[in-house]
């Protein structure tokens, strides 16, 4: 039972140290400066000339759109390829 005593003490005295050196070392988060920096303003660049972009996606991709060739037009009622399943077993 003594030494449960003993090795109790020693946790709580390392537990105490480490709480003192946290609290020397860190910095309240709450506490900002009364004069922030202001950010440094950057140069927007000019955007691309979008295509006709009738999915609303970025400059990017309507320009990759505007390369290629239209696809045909699937639905589930006339598929590209029709595959037949197997019956289930």
């Amino acid at each position: 039972m003594r030494k449960l005593f003993v090795l109790a003490g020693l946790v709580a005295a390392a537990a105490v140290v480490a709480k003192k050196l946290q609290e020397q070392n860190a910095q309240p988060v709450w506490h900002t400066p009364d004069t922030d920096p202001e950010p440094p303003l950057r140069a927007v660049p000019d955007p691309a000339p979008a295509a006709d972009d009738q999915g609303g996606a970025g400059p990017d991709e309507a320009l990759a759109d505007a390369a290629e060739e239209p696809h045909t037009v699937t639905t589930p009622d006339s598929p590209l390829t029709e595959t037949e399943l197997p019956p289930p077993d």
